[in-house]
């Protein structure tokens, strides 16, 4: 990859070819400093949440290998003309290839037992896209944690996609904001926010 061009991050990083490695990375040095930075009785652990995105969910599916030829270039006609026959066509099973978001989880440790404390959520774009079951998956995680004892930070750095986090979209419109970092604190009523 090339230099970043831009102040702040590079938008082509949300291109779904690039995203699931930039989200493995941040989530995984995320968690690294954590570790280095909460106080004594606390850790970061990364789990992740795994599903199959349903086949008549809107995406966009890249090839591996493109083989195109030039716009306005002329065909070359066969040396010879031959005809192939091909075997008949087999019918194959396709098993659905699972889409794998981490997340992390901060635990206190005391006597010897892990309690959750805080998810940090970094958005991905099947969160952000209306029908996909990651986004399902997602906005039940999070009115399950915005009830629980659990505090919930999400991280959006994506530009496209359906408005997702906790915050209502019409305080965030009240502002330019590039990127938007939310904390739901458990236990504060009305559900507030930070951002």
């Amino acid at each position: 990859m090339t230099e970043n061009p831009f102040p702040g991050m590079n938008p082509y990083l949300e291109d779904p070819r690039l995203w699931s490695g930039v989200h493995h990375r941040f989530i995984t040095y995320l968690a690294d400093e954590l570790n280095i930075s909460l106080p004594q009785g606390y850790a970061a652990d990364i789990d992740e949440r795994v599903y199959v995105e349903r086949a008549d969910t809107a995406r966009v599916i890249y090839p591996d290998v493109t083989i195109s030829r030039p716009v306005g270039s002329p065909s070359t006609p066969p040396a010879a003309q031959t005809v192939a026959l091909a075997d008949p066509p087999v019918k194959v099973e396709l098993h659905p290839y699972p889409v794998r978001e981490p997340f992390i989880q901060i635990y206190a440790i005391r006597k010897g037992k892990r309690e959750l404390v805080t998810v940090i959520e970094l958005l991905s774009p099947a969160n952000k896209t209306p029908g996909a079951q990651g986004r399902e998956l997602y906005l039940q995680k999070q009115r399950d944690l915005i009830r629980s004892t659990t505090h919930l930070m999400e991280i959006d750095l994506l530009h496209m996609g359906e408005h997702t986090v906790l915050v209502p979209r019409g305080l965030l419109n009240q502002r330019e904001w590039d990127y938007v970092v939310c904390l739901h604190k458990a236990g504060w009523e009305g559900g507030n926010a930070w951002v």
